[in-house]
C-alpha cells in the first residue's frame, strides 16, 4: 500500500512540474534561493518570528506540564496498585475529583481524592414522560391515534 501511496505522490508532483521552458527556468531558480529565503525569514520578519517563539515556548510548558501530569497519575496508580490488595473484577467505588494542593513550595498540578456521592434528602424522582407531543391526538383535524 505504501508503494502505491508513494507512486501516487510522486506523479502528483510531476504533474504540477511546468512544461514550457522559460517557466522551467524560472522555477529551477526559485527552487535554489528557497533555502536561502528560509534561512533569513526571521531577518525579513521579526515580529512573525517572535511570536512564534512566544507559541512555542507556551506550548512547551504546556507539553511539560501534560508530561508531569501524567507521570504523576501513573506513579499515583502504581503506588496505589502496589499498596491495595487485589480483587479480580472490583470496579471503582467511586468518582474521582481533581484538588489543587502545593507541595514544597512549589506548585503542584492537582491529586485526586474520591468524592462521596451528593446527598439529598428533599430529592424525589420524577415520573417519565409517556411519549411525546407528536404521538398524541391531532385534535384540529379530528383524528385519533392510538
Amino acid at each position: 500500500m505504501s508503494l502505491i501511496r508513494s507512486c501516487l505522490i510522486i506523479s502528483a508532483a510531476i504533474m504540477f512540474l511546468p512544461v514550457e521552458e522559460k517557466k522551467q527556468i524560472e522555477f529551477t531558480q526559485t527552487l535554489a534561493a528557497t533555502p536561502e529565503q528560509s534561512a533569513t525569514y526571521c531577518e525579513r520578519n521579526p515580529s512573525t518570528c517572535q511570536a512564534g517563539r512566544e507559541l512555542w515556548s507556551t506550548f512547551v510548558r504546556k507539553a511539560e506540564y501534560a508530561t508531569e501530569l501524567g507521570a504523576r497519575l501513573l506513579r499515583e496508580q502504581l503506588v496505589r496498585a502496589m499498596t491495595e490488595p487485589h480483587e479480580p473484577g472490583r470496579a471503582v467505588q467511586q468518582p474521582l475529583a481533581l484538588v489543587p494542593f502545593a507541595q514544597a513550595g512549589h506548585p503542584q498540578p492537582v491529586r485526586y481524592e474520591p468524592v462521596p456521592p451528593p446527598i439529598r434528602p428533599d430529592h424525589q424522582p420524577t415520573a417519565r414522560r409517556q411519549g411525546y407531543p407528536m404521538d398524541n391526538a391531532s385534535r384540529w383535524r379530528g383524528l385519533e391515534v392510538r
